[in-house]
């Protein structure tokens, strides 16, 4: 375990000192490195949130844009920056247009949109629209079972929190749950 730590805290430190650098140059970036560097920091967001905020007019701009893994990291950190109205903001708009891809969207990454939009007094309308959207779209889809386990309990989570009961999508949940109990 020592072993692995020196490179796992030293690859830490590394990224702890290329956030002002990215944050200097985000201007000069495209959008596909943005992207790139996103996803490189999106594990610590709160503690890189230097970057995240530089990059934030350029992502919010080309949002309609993106595609659906860009979106839900873009979520993703939209939910994770929650304190700052900015962020807020981001995340609604997010959901807004993965309401609008919802036909296009596998059974997956609609779980994925369940687990950004737990209920939060600081969302916006849009996040219990992505869960009611969902919601509504799984019930007419027939086969969930491609959900992972943890997919599944993420949006039974995020159906709980909005108060929502569509009792035929949280039995098809609860049945993959029973199903799987072993990797529960």
């Amino acid at each position: 375990v020592q072993t692995c730590a020196l490179p796992i805290l030293r690859c830490r430190h590394f990224m702890d000192e290329v956030v002002p650098l990215l944050s200097r140059e985000v201007t000069r970036m495209t959008m596909a490195d943005i992207m790139r560097s996103w996803q490189g920091l999106v594990r610590f967001s709160y503690e890189r949130k230097d970057f995240f905020r530089a990059a934030l007019p350029q992502v919010r701009q080309q949002l309609a844009s993106l595609t659906t893994p860009q979106l839900l990291l873009v979520m993703r950190v939209g939910r994770d920056l929650k304190q700052f109205r900015e962020f807020i903001d981001l995340h609604a708009a997010c959901c807004t247009e993965l309401m609008l891809k919802i036909a296009s969207l596998t059974t997956n990454e609609a779980a994925q949109c369940l687990a950004q939009c737990s209920r939060d007094t600081r969302y916006r309308a849009q996040a219990q629209g992505m869960a009611r959207t969902v919601e509504q779209h799984w019930m007419q889809i027939e086969d969930l079972s491609s959900l992972r386990v943890v997919e599944a309990v993420d949006s039974l989570e995020s159906f709980a929190s909005w108060g929502m009961k569509a009792l035929p999508v949280v039995n098809r949940l609860d049945n993959i749950l029973v199903e799987r109990q072993i990797e529960l």
